[in-house]
């Protein structure tokens, strides 16, 4: 009987023996599901972050949440190599990957992680009070576009503040991210499972944590969807000297390859062009319209929209050849007029970085290789990923190309930001943002490392191969990421006690008051800014940041001169001075410097006995001092 025909017993009608196979095969990806979200559950209780060491919170992850994320990567391959792709199970577990991986930590940390997103907090309630922006008081007012939706969001939902939106955003920024990456993957793949594959890769190798409340996070979501407007229904074919360079790379291919450039006509992979007047009328108005909206939120992300704009209509990835011209426009538009008021202070500084390639990389790289032996090894294990991506990613091409075909899409997206490292050191950051804008593009040549054509096509050996190594691409994965969390996670109680400066400070002084030369404000002393200060009334006060130097004594010890910090403090204009020490403020020290938290201990204690100081709150993991009578009883 054949395979195909279905049984017939007392009257019944049984399922054929392919629909038992293919039930099977969709059934077991499912039930292995359901066991790594029962392990991730039984995980979550015995994560301690408070008894993380410098490796960060690898440190403090049970067994059960390892054999969770086995147990998910064990579904997800059983699902890609099966005889028929369910996309549904596909899906579920890049769901699933993004909740073990990202999902995490704000559930046990209870809060968000990172300074930076306290003080976009901060932005965001300056927004909500003043019902308006000053682009001299702050740089990042000059792009306002994401702290102004914020504030919006935040004001129609009647929240109190954006805590609990920052706390969940890189949750939810990483589940939108999967629409258009996978809309991108799909359209350059002829191969459904290097679609699903690609984006398993994103997802782990993505360590740079720019998913955060921030406008970078929501700057790459636009990103995305404008790359993937462009490649999905923009395509055009590609010219002449890519068709030459794809026969030239076919040439090396074996004889039973079949030659040309991806994608082509098919099922999964063909683009869907946009045919009539009214279709791309509308897909362009909407690409235009998210230009703008990145154009106005965030300082870097148009840049590398416009690169990889230009990369695809030169290899007729995208057949809108005035988009890049309008963009350009808009972004000059908005430089010279909207965000003047930073462009006048800071355009020298930001000339003086182009072409100085040397010292860009060693402000993105050298320079972090200092702190603690755990805080380095880090370092190093982000360095080692980052490579491995791009040297995997560069070898997938050439295999790629050597089985008969050229991926230029994938190509251009991977290469579109690199020029951006000759121009700017955006703060000892763009080799980061280099990585993370290549990433899509990466993770698909990545994926042709091991599977140059079709899946199905590859021996069992390199399937079973690629298993152990996705699972320790996800152990480097969390070394990288979150390999700082001991000084990125904030606690309840510091939360408490910058809740507490606040009352006793600023919150008595009028909604629209903000500090000046005739009035100061309150000055914060702080060892190191990596504390959850600055999510509310941050312009009723003023910072400063203690010099690590001045901190060490010969032996390389906090000297704890009392005398020395109050001479320092009477030489800033402030309305009562304040010393505020907390728990994420010596893990950042120790992690980067090698600073012992107790030295800390002792300055604090030092500032009491010289009659310097007194304590105005203290809890576990915060202490909040007075410096000199006269700031207040």
């Amino acid at each position: 009987m054949d395979r195909s025909t279905s049984l017939t017993v007392v009257g019944l009608r049984m399922p054929s023996v392919d629909a038992i196979a293919r039930g099977t095969w969709v059934a077991a990806p499912l039930l292995l599901l359901g066991v790594s979200l029962r392990l991730w559950i039984l995980a979550i209780p015995d994560i301690e972050p408070r008894s993380m060491t410098d490796l960060g919170l690898i440190s403090v992850l049970p067994p059960a949440l390892f054999a969770a994320l086995g147990t998910l990567l064990l579904a997800f391959f059983a699902a890609i190599h099966a005889p028929r792709t369910s996309p549904l199970v596909c899906f579920l577990s890049i769901v699933m990957l993004i909740l073990l991986l990202y999902g995490t930590v704000p559930i046990v940390e209870g809060l968000p992680r990172t300074e930076a997103a306290w003080r976009h907090i901060g932005y965001i309630e300056y927004i909500t009070r003043n019902h308006g922006i000053d682009p001299t008081l702050n740089a990042y007012f000059n792009w306002p576009g994401f702290f102004s939706g914020g504030a919006l969001f935040v004001e129609a939902a009647g929240l109190p503040d954006a805590v609990q939106l920052a706390r969940w955003a890189p949750l939810a920024f990483d589940f939108l991210y999967i629409g258009p990456l996978l809309l991108i993957f799909r359209t350059v793949a002829r191969d459904e499972r290097i679609a699903w594959m690609a984006l398993w890769v994103y997802f782990t190798a993505n360590w740079v944590a720019q998913d955060y409340f921030s406008p970078q996070g929501f700057a790459l979501l636009i990103h995305f969807a404008i790359v993937a407007i462009l490649v999905r229904w923009f395509t055009g074919p590609p010219p002449s000297w890519v068709r030459r360079f794809a026969n030239a790379a076919a040439r090396f291919r074996p004889a039973s390859g079949d030659a040309g450039v991806a994608p082509e006509a098919d099922k999964v992979g063909a683009a869907a062009v946009a045919r009539t007047r009214a279709q791309r009328m509308l897909l362009a108005t909407i690409a235009v319209l998210l230009c703008a909206t990145i154009v106005a939120s965030h300082q870097l992300t148009p840049f590398v929209t416009l690169a990889t704009s230009i990369g695809l209509v030169a290899i007729g990835g995208c057949r809108l050849r005035s988009f890049p011209i309008l963009l350009s426009a808009m972004i000059v538009a908005w430089v010279s007029y909207c965000a003047i008021q930073f462009m006048l202070g800071n355009l020298m500084p930001l000339l003086s970085d182009v072409g100085r390639v040397e010292s860009i990389v060693s402000s993105n790289v050298t320079e972090r290789f200092q702190g603690s032996a755990e805080h380095i090894f880090v370092n190093r294990m982000r360095i080692i990923l980052t490579l491995t991506v791009w040297v995997v990613a560069t070898l997938g091409a050439i295999r790629r190309a050597r089985a008969g075909r050229l991926e230029p899409v994938p190509m251009v997206i991977a290469a579109a930001p690199f020029p951006l490292l000759a121009l700017q050191a955006y703060g000892g950051e763009m080799m980061l943002r280099v990585y993370l804008f290549a990433l899509p593009g990466m993770a698909v040549l990545a994926v042709r490392l091991p599977f140059p054509r079709q899946v199905r096509w590859t021996s069992i050996w390199v399937r079973l191969a690629t298993v152990p190594v996705a699972f320790g691409v996800i152990i480097a994965f969390l070394l990288a990421r979150y390999g700082n969390e001991r000084m990125d996670y904030f606690t309840h109680e510091e939360d408490q006690a910058m809740r507490y400066f606040q009352a006793l400070t600023v919150n008595g002084r009028a909604p629209t008051e903000h500090a000046t030369a005739d009035d100061p404000g309150p000055l914060v002393v702080v060892p190191s800014w990596d504390l959850p200060l600055r999510f509310h009334r941050d312009d009723m006060y003023s910072m400063m940041v203690m010099d690590i130097p001045a901190l060490r004594d010969a032996a390389g010890l906090p000297a704890g001169d009392p005398e020395s910090l109050a001479a320092l403090v009477a030489g800033r204009p402030h309305d009562g001075a304040y010393l505020i020490v907390t728990r994420s403020e010596k893990a950042h020290l120790q992690l980067t410097t090698g600073l012992s938290p107790a030295r800390f201990d002792r300055l604090v204690a030092d500032l009491i006995d010289s009659g310097e100081a007194r304590v105005v709150y203290r809890n576990r993991d915060a202490t909040i001092l007075v410096l000199n009578e006269e700031a207040g009883g």
